[in-house]
C-alpha cells in the first residue's frame, strides 16, 4: 500500500465539504454540529481507500475501492436522510456506525488476502 499525497488530499477536500453539505442541510437541529463532524468522519474514511491509496495487487485494489465507493454511497445517502430528517441522535449514530463497522471488517478481510 502507498499513500498518493494529491488524491489523498482531494479525498479529504470532498469529504470536509460534504460534512459541511450535511451540517447546512440539518442547520436547525441542535445537533448539527456533530452531524457534520461525523459525516466528514465517514467520508474520509471510505473515500481515502477508495481514491487515496494505491495498492500492490491489482484484484484488492479493486475490491478495496468498489467497496469503498459502495459504502460511502450508503453513507451519503445515509448521512443526508438523517439530516433532512431531524431524527434522535442515538439512531444515527448507531445505524452510521454499524455501516462503518461493517465496511471496516470487509476491507479488513479483503485487504488481509493478499495471497490468492
Amino acid at each position: 500500500m502507498k499513500l498518493n499525497f494529491v488524491p489523498s488530499f482531494l479525498a479529504v477536500i470532498i469529504s470536509a465539504l460534504l460534512g459541511y453539505a450535511v451540517y447546512s442541510v440539518a442547520d436547525i437541529d441542535p445537533n448539527a454540529g456533530v452531524a457534520g463532524i461525523v459525516s466528514a468522519v465517514c467520508f474520509i474514511v471510505t473515500l481515502l481507500p477508495a481514491i487515496g491509496i494505491g495498492y500492490d495487487n491489482g484484484k484488492i485494489s479493486v475490491n478495496i475501492r468498489v467497496l469503498s465507493l459502495s459504502a460511502f454511497t450508503v453513507m451519503l445517502i445515509s448521512h443526508f436522510a438523517f439530516a433532512a430528517t431531524i431524527v434522535k441522535m442515538p439512531y444515527y449514530l448507531i445505524v452510521n456506525g454499524l455501516i462503518l463497522c461493517v465496511y471496516l471488517c470487509i476491507a479488513y478481510y479483503v485487504n488481509s488476502l493478499k495471497r490468492y
